[in-house]
């Protein structure tokens, strides 16, 4: 599945776009694959003074919670837009899944929003209970760093290729439902990754080539945007074919004492379903 977030936002701060009108078509591009494409999308931080920004290290932890907020608002609104929009409840023709609820599991022909999601269950066997990710109290960093964990890399080792991802996805599962969906791998691989970044002690802001010597804003947002552009290479490349991340730019501004970033990028979740054509062509 691919549709273009570009023309649900820009957003500004946690605030909700005002306008949700305008929506493109969605199509299959291939069998299982949801993916969803952020063109600009826009997230503002609010003024911040001089006297401030002249020391990197006093508002680092004000700028890490007002990023992951803006950041998160991001991937909640990719959930509303596909939980809410009528264009996406419509049904996927001819694609049948499993979907497992509580201890039910059955075959269902999921909607254009469902089909934006993976199963986490693609396991025969789980790796155990002391290897998994234990959610409770965990921050959206803690489970980007579990991706690159010792007891992940003990799973996929001696307990194989398909339960290390089971036990990745259960990590990016954020609302327990036994599904991944889009905004959920947003959340973790994209505000995860940058909020782990910006909580490392070592990182500070530097100043950055062309710009005056002062470190304010304006170098804050080309790191962070720099920074950004490298989350296209995933933290678990055995996951590569379930989950994938696409970073075209990202870029920086800042005007009216507002700092503010505008990202292009596209994350595609992978699945493959079965194709039914029906009973006549049985």
């Amino acid at each position: 599945m691919s549709f273009s977030l570009g023309d649900f936002f820009p957003l500004k701060g946690s605030r909700r776009a005002a306008n949700l009108a305008h929506v493109p078509s969605a199509g299959v591009s291939r069998s299982g694959a949801g993916k969803a494409r952020s063109k600009r999308s826009r997230f503002v931080l609010e003024p911040m003074e001089s006297r401030v920004l002249l020391s990197a290290d006093a508002f680092m932890t004000g700028i890490t919670a007002n990023l992951t907020e803006g950041l998160t608002a991001v991937g909640t609104e990719i959930n509303e837009v596909l939980a809410t929009d009528p264009l996406f409840n419509g049904y996927v023709p001819g694609v049948v899944e499993l979907r497992t609820m509580g201890d039910d599991t059955r075959e269902v022909s999921p909607t254009f929003g469902e089909a934006m999601s993976i199963s986490v269950d693609v396991a025969i066997a789980d790796a155990p209970a002391a290897l998994q990710f234990d959610p409770t109290g965990k921050s959206l960093a803690d489970r980007f760093n579990y991706l690159s964990s010792g007891p992940l890399d003990i799973a996929y080792n001696f307990y194989g290729d398909t339960a290390g991802d089971e036990a990745a996805l259960r990590a990016m599962d954020i609302d327990l439902d036994g599904q991944v969906a889009v905004d959920e791998a947003f959340k973790v691989l994209i505000v995860g990754r940058l909020q782990n970044y910006l909580a490392d002690p070592l990182t500070i802001v530097v100043d950055q080539p062309g710009t005056d010597a002062a470190i304010d804003a304006v170098d804050l947002g080309i790191q962070v945007a720099n920074k950004i552009e490298t989350f296209g290479t995933s933290p678990l490349s055995r996951l590569f074919d379930r989950v994938q991340i696409d970073v075209v730019g990202v870029t920086s501004t800042v005007k009216n004492d507002a700092l503010t970033w505008d990202a292009d990028l596209a994350i595609s979740v992978i699945q493959r379903d079965r194709f039914d054509l029906g009973y006549e062509a049985d």
